[in-house]
């Protein structure tokens, strides 16, 4: 028993917190307050107290700064109280709405609530008028007020003068005759309402047989509960005292007829007030449409007739904007097509259309894609211009297009490159050496077999070159580096020359052969003095053929 009274107390708790705790489900709006209104203006500067008269506001939404929901709450100055009337809807040309005004005489703010109408177009504006009147306590009579507006560009001051005697214009309302009179406003709470006040015999005269008839005519139609009669005094203002009110039953027994045209009171033999007060409906409220009704008062000896009307002072707008031609938008994935899962990384395509659209290059993303938006209705052509690294390039053109039916789904294009084949290294860059050997003495004479040793600073081992019988030599494949030339056999007949001439191939040059002339002197040899040779011939003198032999 006890875990029952503590599981119902657990269910009260709960309910009282779920009641208690406020759900709001409403999404985040925005109060743009007065920073859409662009300009404001008075239809009258010179009005009295009692009369009515117009402020105009005109207003502007940047494209892109207004969502559905969103308001524009403007705080009417002061100086000027707003007038009860029927929320209006700010409409453009074809009777979309694009805002739905509230006026609330209470807190003297107008309230606009956009619809989704801005998200949609461009260049969205309009205007809204709502009917006002002067504050009895911050304007004087005789002198001229300066009222400010805010606006988006700051403040709008403009004047309002009120004359002397402060009665120009119309009167609030008419002045009831002795017999008959009438009068109506709008309601404060319901502006879809006209409250009728009906002033009978307000000299308490004796009227036998009276009836009183009410003609209601086009555009709003007789509320038959909110009929009431009163017998008694006036307050002196003409407004009838509660506790002279008739009884429901009392009132349907006066009451013969009635339909939404008007109805008729049987009041008998009247010798005091009778003062009449009912409701009529208006059926389509607009702003400056006027109201009537007739009232009808006979008896013996008596027949008085009253026209009356109420005009209806509501507020009114417009708004409109430009439709932007559609658009539709590309997502381009870019995969490799061994791996799918591995998208790929810059990737150049160049995009182009049928439309005049200028052409475009995009680069695909980190994660392997792009998107392109704000494109118009048309044909447009893919065409990748470089792949991405280590990847071959695919120059297919792929094609899309974008009409007014699929203009809202993204199309979507995906392209697989195949992984670049394994390529041997690139070699380091080499250089090559022409080495010439000459006859210092003739030039044209090149010299054989002259070695030189070739060194150089890059880690390469020595070598020996030996000059050709053209009298030069070729060596390829030279690093990067310098390079010393030493020679160490001179070729035969000629001095050796060891002075070192160095060369360097860098990344620059390694293209060019570098080119080491060395001439070489003639060697210089002594010649011995010149000698002669004498030979001794012994000859018969008798006999001169015939040589001796034995001499000495």
């Amino acid at each position: 028993m006890k875990k029952m009274k503590k599981l119902l107390t657990m269910l009260m708790i709960t309910v009282i917190t779920l009641t208690v705790i406020p759900f709001n489900f409403s999404s985040a709006s925005t109060n743009h307050g007065s920073n859409l209104i662009t300009s404001v203006s008075l239809d009258k500067t010179t009005v009295n107290f009692s009369e009515k008269f117009q402020v105009n506001y005109t207003w502007a939404i940047p494209d892109g700064t207004v969502k559905a929901g969103d308001t524009m709450i403007v705080k009417m100055p002061a100086e000027l109280k707003l007038e009860a009337g029927l929320d209006f809807d700010l409409k453009d040309a074809q009777r979309n709405i694009v805002g739905r005004a509230q006026v609330n005489p209470t807190t003297n703010e107008i309230t606009v609530t956009f619809t989704d109408y801005a998200e949609s177009r461009t260049n969205v504006h309009g205007d809204m008028r709502v009917w006002v009147q002067l504050d009895r306590f911050t304007n004087i009579p005789g002198e001229t007020t300066t009222i400010n507006f805010p606006t988006k560009n700051g403040e709008v001051r403009l004047g309002i003068t009120v004359p002397d005697n402060g009665t120009v214009g119309p009167p609030t309302t008419e002045v009831p005759a002795n017999v008959l009179g009438k009068w109506g406003q709008v309601d404060a709470n319901d502006p879809t309402l006209i409250n009728w006040n009906v002033l009978i015999n307000y000299d308490k005269l004796t009227i036998p047989n009276a009836v009183y008839t009410d003609t209601i005519a086009a555009g709003h139609t007789f509320v038959r509960d909110s009929l009431v009669v009163y017998k008694g005094d006036t307050d002196g203002q003409g407004n009838p005292r509660p506790a002279n009110k008739l009884s429901d039953t009392e009132t349907a027994n006066m009451l013969k007829s009635h339909s939404a045209e008007g109805f008729q009171l049987e009041l008998g033999s009247i010798n005091q007030t009778v003062s009449v007060t009912y409701q009529t409906k208006m059926t389509n409220p607009t702003t400056g449409q006027v109201y009537r009704n007739e009232a009808k008062l006979t008896g013996t000896d008596v027949s008085e007739n009253k026209e009356s009307e109420v005009k209806y002072f509501g507020g009114d707008g417009s708004g409109t904007g430009e439709t932007p031609d559609p658009t539709g938008s590309l997502e381009l994935i870019k995969r490799d097509a061994s791996n799918h899962a591995n998208r790929l990384e810059g990737a150049e395509f160049r995009l182009t259309s049928n439309n005049g659209e200028a052409a475009r290059t995009i680069t695909t993303d980190a994660a392997g894609r792009v998107e392109v938006g704000n494109l118009p209705l048309g044909t447009y052509t893919l065409v990748e211009t470089k792949a991405p690294t280590g990847f071959e390039l695919d120059a297919t053109p792929r094609t899309f297009e974008i009409t007014a039916d699929n203009h809202t789904t993204i199309q979507t294009i995906t392209i697989d490159n195949t992984p670049t084949p394994d390529q041997p290294p690139t070699p380091d860059p080499t250089g090559s050496l022409e080495l010439i050997k000459r006859d210092a003495s003739n030039h044209a004479n090149r010299l054989e077999g002259a070695e030189f040793r070739l060194t150089s600073n890059n880690g390469e081992a020595a070598r020996t070159i030996t000059t050709d019988a053209t009298g030069h030599v070729e060596v390829g494949n030279l690093p990067l580096g310098n390079y010393t030339l030493v020679e160490t056999k001179a070729p035969a007949g000629f001095e050796l020359d060891a002075t070192p001439h160095t060369f360097e191939i860098t990344a620059t040059n390694h293209t060019s052969v570098q080119v080491v002339t060395v001439d070489n002197k003639p060697l210089i040899v002594e010649q011995p003095d010149p000698t002669g040779s004498v030979q001794l011939r012994k000859v018969d003198a008798a006999a001169t053929n015939k040589t001796l032999a034995g001499a000495t």
